[in-house]
C-alpha cells in the first residue's frame, strides 16, 4: 500500500485500486497503467492522472450546481432543478466521451471549493435578499447534495447493479484520461483494450473484502 499525499490531489495505491480522499475508487495500479501504457508514468506523475481523474469524476455535481445557479433566475426553481439533475445525469453517464487535456484544466477551476462557495455565496444571498425562498431552499439543499457528491454516488450505485456493465463510470473515465495523455505524449497503448478485464478482475476482488 502507498500513500500518496500532493498540493491538489491525496490518494492510496492499493492491490485493489487506487483511492483518493474523497473516497473515489479506481480499479488500477501504476503497475497497470505501466503495462499498458508503457513509460507514461515517467512523463506524467500519477499525481496528475489521478487528480485529472477526481475532476472528471466530480464534474456531475460541479457543472449541475452551477447550471441551477446561473438559470435560476430566468426559470421557475423547480424547472431549473429539473433541468440540473436531467444534466448530471447525463454529463456523469457520458462524461467520458468528452475527456480532453484542455477541458480538464477548465474542470478542475470550476470544481475548486473557493469558485463553487462564491458562486453559491452570491446567487444564494440575492435570492434571500429579493425574498424567493422558495429558489433559495432548493439552491442551499442541492449545494450541500452536489458539495458530498451524494446523488452521483447514488446513481453511480444504481449503474453498476443494472445491465452487464463492464466496467464502473469512475474507471471509464480515468481509462479515458489515460488514453488522452499517452496519446498527447506519444506512448504506444497497443494493449489498452485489455486494460478492461483487468479493472473488472479488480472490481470483484475488491467486492469479496
Amino acid at each position: 500500500m502507498t500513500n500518496r499525499n500532493t498540493a491538489n490531489s491525496e490518494f492510496i495505491e492499493t492491490p485493489l485500486g487506487i483511492l483518493t480522499a474523497r473516497g473515489t475508487w479506481f480499479h488500477t495500479t501504476s503497475e497497470q497503467i505501466n503495462r499498458f501504457a508503457p513509460g507514461l508514468l515517467k512523463k506524467v506523475p500519477l499525481e496528475k492522472l489521478v487528480r485529472a481523474g477526481e475532476d472528471w469524476v466530480r464534474s456531475p455535481d460541479s457543472l449541475s450546481l452551477l447550471l441551477y445557479l446561473g438559470f435560476v433566475f430566468m426559470l421557475s426553481p423547480w424547472i431549473t432543478l429539473v433541468l440540473a439533475l436531467v444534466f448530471h445525469l447525463l454529463w456523469n453517464q457520458n462524461k467520458s466521451a468528452f475527456v480532453s487535456r484542455p477541458l480538464t484544466g477548465v474542470l478542475h477551476v470550476l470544481n475548486s471549493d473557493p469558485v463553487l462557495m462564491l458562486a453559491a455565496l452570491v446567487v444564494l444571498s440575492w435570492l434571500g435578499i429579493s425574498g424567493q425562498y422558495l429558489a433559495l431552499g432548493i439552491g442551499v439543499a442541492l449545494y450541500f447534495l452536489m458539495k458530498i457528491g451524494l446523488f452521483r454516488k447514488g446513481v453511480d450505485k444504481i449503474y453498476a447493479r443494472t445491465g452487464d456493465h463492464r466496467i464502473t463510470l469512475n474507471d471509464r473515465v480515468f481509462k479515458m484520461i489515460i488514453v488522452k495523455y499517452a496519446l498527447h505524449h506519444h506512448v504506444p497503448i497497443d494493449e489498452i483494450d485489455r486494460m478492461d478485464e483487468k479493472i473488472r478482475e479488480l472490481v470483484i476482488r475488491r467486492g469479496k473484502h
